[in-house]
């Protein structure tokens, strides 16, 4: 059967092209393939199919090699380029390889031609691989960025050395920094450093032992106010295998103050009812009795 192979071959004569596909068939390929000659045909080639293998001569009339190669750098595609000459020589054969082209072959030397080819398309299976496994990491890093970016609490992590690698944009709000001025940093940067020693032992019990704790932590904002957190702290581990400390802070101050607030007056009802305070009944009733005197 041949394996399948789309090749746009770059020739302005009709004998030479087909001596090039004889070689590739010859070497096991079923090739599709298209020929042309100059710059526009080259173009609409370009835009109205895919291809596997571009195959140039190096000199045409009005066209060549280069121009060829430049045409498809400008394309943005990723498809191997071979150059087949019978006048150029061996600098314009590296001066080629160097613009870009990833082989040179001599016209009437095409024995290596094939295997050449499936090379080049292992690598170019390879490159676009690459390119897929990258747009996969940026779509997942955009998603995450904006997950957290919209939780209204703080969340950050800290590598084994409790430096920061990450941190959302309420932990950046809370510190008043850009997340540039918040990397590599740790707590020692942005925060007293009593505050400081409770936030370590808690991130180092998180490293030491690889499991998720509850605590609270007092942490001084940016504009000096000492804010309460009920924190979660848990390990991460990188696809390199390093250790992170994460967490997610909820700001419970105000709860706090509300709870001080009702427990002293809780107490001062209690004081009041054993008789330990006098009460307004009390001091009016002495108010009375001085009147009538």
């Amino acid at each position: 059967m041949g394996i399948p192979l789309r090749v746009l071959i770059v020739e302005d004569a009709a004998a030479d092209a087909e001596l090039t596909l004889q070689e590739l068939e010859g070497g096991g390929y079923k090739v599709e393939w298209q020929r042309v000659d100059g710059a526009d045909a080259m173009r609409d080639a370009l835009g109205e199919r895919a291809w596997d293998l571009i195959v140039s001569d190096y000199s045409m009339p009005g066209f060549g090699g280069a121009a060829a190669l430049d045409l498809l750098k400008k394309s943005r595609k990723d498809i191997p380029f071979i150059i087949v000459s019978g006048t150029a020589g061996e600098t314009t054969a590296v001066e080629m390889m160097k613009a870009g082209a990833h082989d040179f072959f001599v016209k009437g030397r095409l024995k290596l031609l094939p295997a050449a080819v499936a090379r080049e398309l292992r690598d170019a299976d390879v490159r676009r691989k690459q390119r897929e496994s990258t747009a996969a990491l940026l779509e997942i890093q955009a998603r995450f960025d904006a997950f957290m970016n919209n939780i209204p609490t703080p969340a950050w992590i800290k590598d084994d050395r409790f430096r920061f690698v990450y941190m959302n944009a309420s932990g950046l709000a809370l510190f008043k920094r850009s997340l540039a001025e918040m990397m590599g940093r740790t707590d020692f940067d942005i925060l007293p450093p009593a505050e400081v020693e409770s936030l370590r032992k808690n991130d180092t019990r998180v490293l030491q032992s690889g499991r998720a704790i509850n605590t609270m932590e007092t942490i001084t904002d940016a504009e000096g106010a000492v804010r309460v957190f009920t924190v979660l702290k848990f390990p991460l581990k990188d696809p390199a295998g390093r250790h992170h400390v994460a967490g997610i802070a909820l700001d419970i101050t105000e709860r706090i103050h509300y709870r001080e607030e009702l427990d002293a007056a809780n107490r001062r009802l209690e004081e009041l009812l054993a008789g330990k305070v006098p009460s307004n009944h009390g001091n009016a009733g002495a108010r009375k009795d001085n009147a009538r005197h």
